[in-house]
């Protein structure tokens, strides 16, 4: 559809093709992190899911991966407790309290999903309303501040557990503006974390898009294997013709 009413090539489906070959597919934006950011960088995505890229020197020494939650939580229990789609600035974590308690039951709910090496990936399917049955606290406002930490300390954990040492943070995904995340990032990680305008912020993910798009027209290999798993780098997407 796209294609016909613009008149233009669309090139999609960037995943199949890594999958064909052994490949989870996902993620498929280091490609794009690894052209743009200079070598030794964490490039942390705070979406629903969270996520690392350590950008390396060469392609086949970038190392990514999904690290567990970053706002699929927080964002059930604010719907549930405040008719709200997510937590805007922080402000409902800011009221509330880590609770150490449910921090630890947490961290060993997720203890296999962390414990499993890299490459892998996660998702909703995993990260849902059935991950916090049975959880309850004395207010829901400490039920979103506690998994602030928790998502955090899984995401620092997981660098601290499976990646080489790096020079900085850069935090994109709606998480970068939510200060509450990027303090507790700050504190847990001991590094410098940076935070892109919002320019950057609203379009990095179109442009590894477009990144990927036109490597495809290059001919150019844009999976990462060590990435994603893959048995060997493929160029990646499809096609569609007015």
């Amino acid at each position: 559809i796209v294609s016909s009413e613009t008149g233009l090539p669309v090139v999609f489906d960037f995943r199949k093709k890594d999958m064909v070959f052994g490949g989870e597919g996902a993620p498929i934006i280091p490609y794009f992190d690894w052209i743009y950011f200079e070598s030794g960088i964490y490039a942390v995505n705070l979406g629903g899911i969270a996520n690392v890229t350590y950008v390396a020197e060469k392609l086949e020494d970038v190392k990514a991966f999904d690290t567990g939650p970053a706002n699929c939580l927080i964002d059930l229990v604010v719907k549930r407790n405040f008719n709200k789609e997510f937590d805007k600035g922080g402000k409902i974590a800011t009221r509330g309290s880590v609770n150490s308690e449910i921090l630890d039951v947490l961290i060993e709910r997720d203890r296999k999903y962390f414990e499993r090496k890299p490459p892998k990936s996660t998702g909703r399917e995993v990260y849902n309303e059935a991950f916090l049955e049975g959880i309850s606290v004395s207010s829901p406002e400490n039920l979103v501040r506690t998994l602030v930490r928790f998502s955090i300390f899984q995401l620092v954990q997981s660098i601290n557990s499976y990646l080489p040492l790096g020079k900085r943070i850069v935090v994109t995904g709606g998480g970068a503006l939510n200060p509450v995340m990027i303090e507790d990032l700050k504190q847990l990680s001991g590094l410098d974390v940076e935070v892109p305008d919002k320019t950057f912020l609203q379009a990095k993910e179109a442009m590894g898009m477009a990144v990927l798009a036109q490597e495809f027209f290059n001919g150019v290999e844009a999976n990462v294997p060590s990435v994603t798993g893959a048995r060997k780098r493929v160029v990646l997407g499809k096609m569609a013709l007015p």
